[in-house]
């Protein structure tokens, strides 16, 4: 099966008439997939929920960890070992709970992108079955990344700099060995555990196109946030409270629309890599001339 992917990959790499590089390629993977997310705009709706879904158990849980583990005493963090079990025990919870609906509402991305590239028209309500079906990995998958976010943690809390290096780049490793495995979870019937090996078999050959795009990306959209900030301060200089109210409102929406859409593509850029990568075959709606610059041959 490996040889057969390989061998398609191969068969599609297509070298392109202008050599361009991965930054470039980066920036027009960019206006590809936001013609896909034009045509499904309700994805955009999955990272709004996620984040107002994150706020509101945010504040539950701390509501219920104060009154339930605290009993309405602040006091009882004063001691040493209460302290360190609850603090250990509320980081697990928080981040649970956090990469649960994370990777449930990035799942009715998956589904619906994923359904646009094979040239189906899913709707909202369709990609949030779809996540609802997978509910069970992306519960397992949500405690096997809080344990280990929760362990490296508390690591580096008690580490010196050389242990928070390495923590840090642990980290970083293991950020990168489950890059697809949203993706994988959604798209195929296999378990948890093969999936972060499939993930990490998929990485170990699209590694540096990940990274580099997703840096190219993460740059794109850090030059329209300067771009709007910068505006915010040109207003400054007008010394008009009433004109600065306004553009600072128009600021903060602004920002948020530039985080809702970069997280949405951010997802369609691991669908095209996952689909490139995993089966050699350049997703509908994507040139295979710009997939051949971003991976450009090996």
């Amino acid at each position: 099966m490996e040889e057969q992917q390989q061998q398609a990959i191969q068969e599609m790499q297509i070298e392109p008439e202008v050599k361009i590089g991965k930054f470039k390629a980066s920036k027009m993977l960019v206006v590809e997939s936001w013609n896909i997310l034009k045509q499904d705009k309700e994805m955009m709706l999955f990272p709004i929920f996620s984040v107002i879904t994150n706020v509101v158990c945010f504040v539950l849980i701390l509501v219920a960890f104060f009154f339930l583990a605290l009993g309405g005493n602040i006091a009882k963090l004063n001691s040493d070992v209460t302290a360190r079990g609850l603090e250990i025990a509320l980081t697990f919870v928080l981040y649970f709970v956090s990469i649960s609906i994370a990777t449930f509402f990035q799942a009715g991305v998956v589904s619906i992108a994923q359904g646009r590239m094979k040239g189906e028209d899913l709707s909202f309500s369709d990609g949030f079955n779809n996540a609802i079906g997978h509910i069970g990995k992306i519960v397992v998958w949500a405690l096997i990344s809080a344990t280990v976010g929760t362990i490296l943690r508390f690591i580096a809390e008690r580490s010196k700099l050389l242990g928070k290096i390495i923590v840090s780049l642990l980290g970083s490793a293991w950020s990168i060995l489950t890059f697809f495995v949203v993706p994988v979870i959604v798209s195929e019937e296999l378990s948890i555990k093969d999936s972060l090996k499939k993930s990490a078999s998929i990485i170990g050959k699209t590694w540096g196109e990940a990274v580099i795009i997703n840096i190219g990306v993460g740059l794109y959209f850090m030059l329209l946030s300067v771009i709007g900030i910068a505006v915010f301060v040109a207003a400054l200089f007008v010394q008009n409270i009433i004109v600065i109210g306004i553009v600072s409102a128009l600021l903060v929406l602004y920002l948020m629309a530039l985080m809702v859409i970069s997280s949405t593509l951010d997802t369609i850029f691991k669908i095209v890599l996952y689909e490139y990568a995993n089966t050699g075959k350049v997703p509908q709606g994507f040139s295979p001339e710009v997939i051949a610059m971003a991976f450009g041959k090996k």
